[in-house]
């Protein structure tokens, strides 16, 4: 059996790395972060591995945004169990004949999504490689006996709770593809924005938390490798099944635009797109108006698109309903969906 036959998945699953076990209070792999109790806190860890020519091409991306993405996708990791960054440490390998100015101008990215989102780098390691590889680790707290709120797991979500999204997904889909047509950040504004969306990813930290301390949400993920497969994620932890109202996911008017130019079906990429780094989580029927009230004091749009259920799968309804054999999204080991 070989590693690109059963998929990134299959591998974790096959190694037995989501069934090991800990001690009360620390959560393993299967989320998006481990955590530790730690003087009355928690530690939220995450990391993430960005490899040249798999996960960014130098010819796509500057340095500046390179640096920035790698950091940003790592706190949306953060965001999606209610932590607040505290820091990272970065593994960099790199070639020998790769100009120091490329690293001085990929650290200058790092730092302004550092600055931003209040997650400084507090040490790391280099190395020679053929290809420049990061490897970035963030440090989060969340809640703990101190504050009285806990992590956000994927495995929360109950039969009758509603499925709500953060945001629009699909854009950074559709500024991938525009990328790989030749697009650049100096074209139209529709454009722009796209680019924008996927080279410069927002991690919903803010909301993440107040989330978190409100204790509404019951189960919660970033959308990393696309809607419907991390739904996915959240009903196999969860052990329900979900349902997904593909005309209750809102297509912005930059995807609609983007799309009709790149002749690609803005749904199909608001469902099955990845990188888009938007929050997918579930609440009690109950709580849907306050958490629509939360979102609106943070200036930002929340949307219930589905509901839980009993079973194990999940199922789109609607006109997304053909997508569904669509949606593996991308595999590190298997290529894309």
């Amino acid at each position: 059996m070989k590693i690109g036959e059963i998929g990134e998945f299959g591998l974790l699953d096959k190694l037995g790395l989501y069934k090991r076990q800990f001690a009360n209070g620390w959560i393993g792999p299967g989320d998006d972060c481990a955590v530790i109790p730690f003087c009355n806190s928690n530690l939220s860890i995450s990391t993430d591995l960005l490899v040249e020519d798999v996960h960014f091409r130098r010819s796509t991306a500057s340095a500046l945004d390179i640096g920035y993405k790698a950091l940003a996708v790592n706190l949306s990791d953060l965001a999606s169990m209610g932590a607040r960054p505290l820091g990272f440490v970065m593994g960099a390998a790199f070639p020998r004949d790769l100009e120091v100015g490329w690293v001085s101008e990929m650290l200058e990215g790092l730092d302004q999504c550092g600055e931003e989102f209040g997650c400084p780098l507090v040490g790391g390691d280099t190395s020679r490689s053929d290809k420049i590889t990061l490897s970035i680790t963030v440090f989060g707290e969340s809640g703990g006996k101190r504050e009285g709120w806990n992590p956000v797991m994927r495995s929360g979500a109950n039969p009758g709770d509603v499925v709500m999204l953060t945001g629009f997904t699909g854009e950074s889909g559709a500024g991938l593809a525009a990328l790989e047509k030749g697009a650049n950040k100096s074209g139209d504004s529709t454009c722009a924005t796209l680019l924008l969306r996927h080279l410069r990813p927002t991690p919903r930290i803010i909301f993440g938390v107040a989330l978190a301390q409100s204790e509404l949400a019951t189960s919660m993920i970033d959308l990393s490798d696309g809607m419907i497969l991390d739904a996915t994620h959240i009903a196999n932890r969860s052990g329900v099944g979900i349902v997904l109202d593909s005309e209750r996911v809102s297509l912005s008017e930059a995807l609609r635009a983007g799309c009709e130019g790149l002749g690609l079906n803005p749904l199909e990429l608001a469902l099955t797109g990845g990188e888009d780094y938007e929050l997918l989580f579930t609440v009690h029927p109950g709580a849907v108006e306050r958490v629509i009230a939360l979102g609106e004091r943070h200036e930002l749009r929340v949307t219930a698109i589905g509901e839980v259920k009993n079973g194990s799968e999940v199922e789109v309804t609607g006109a997304g309903a053909k997508y569904i054999k669509n949606s593996k999204g991308y595999d590190h080991f298997k290529g894309g969906g």
